[in-house]
């Protein structure tokens, strides 16, 4: 049975009862390091606790190529974020590489996670010309990806995906000679009357934090 905080009964908007990161109904918080928020289910969540009692014993005695963390043969790190190396099956890294890209799906109110240090800019075209979506960022997790997401007022539960992943450099940032940043992609009218909520998704931690609001769903007449 979830621990209390790590899950919610799924309701209406504004009603995340374990703050911006409460999950829909059915996750849970993975707990795999300190502050681990990415939902997963139960039985992933259980997986973790155990690979981290398991740790100490899937390392290689003396260390090795890579250290002291070194894991015995037919083993490897998690990476469910920078700094994890608790040594686990092939399995289970890939089954945290797909939590963290499907994790902004499974929060209860995707658009309430907190301003990061992403931005999102538009340049807006005249007489319905469509909206460029651009965006920067910095003190990110190095050499990870980023995917944006939008979240329109008349569809709070719902994931938009905008262009494609955005790749972040060695000092972690999303970096360009424009100070707009990366152009992510261009959007037409579809007729809403307010702007929409953009977040960015790390790859390396499956965090979400929100990146301010696009008009690309709007009508520029």
């Amino acid at each position: 049975m979830a621990a209390a905080g790590m899950a919610a009964v799924e309701s209406s908007a504004s009603a995340a009862p374990y703050g911006p990161y409460t999950c829909k109904t059915g996750f849970v918080w993975r707990d795999a390091m300190p502050n681990d928020r990415v939902c997963v289910t139960p039985q992933v969540r259980d997986q973790a606790a155990t690979e981290n009692a398991l740790a100490a014993s899937r390392r290689q005695p003396g260390g090795g190529v890579y250290g002291p963390e070194t894991c015995k043969a037919g083993f490897v790190w998690r990476l469910a974020r920078p700094g994890d190396l608790v040594c686990v099956p092939p399995s289970s890294r890939t089954q945290a590489h797909d939590d963290n890209y499907y994790a902004p799906y499974r929060l209860l109110e995707p658009a309430s996670v907190p301003q990061g240090t992403l931005r999102v800019t538009d340049v807006i075209y005249e007489y319905n010309g469509g909206v460029d979506i651009w965006v920067w960022g910095n003190n990110l997790s190095p050499n990870n990806v980023i995917r944006f997401y939008a979240i329109r007022p008349t569809r709070p539960t719902e994931l938009a995906t905008i262009g494609n992943p955005v790749p972040v450099n060695a000092w972690g940032a999303i970096s360009n000679a424009d100070p707009k940043g990366v152009f992510l992609e261009k959007r037409g009218c579809l007729g809403d009357t307010a702007p929409a909520t953009v977040i960015g998704v790390e790859q390396a931690t499956g965090a979400g934090t929100k990146a301010g609001t696009t008009e690309a769903f709007m009508c520029h007449y």
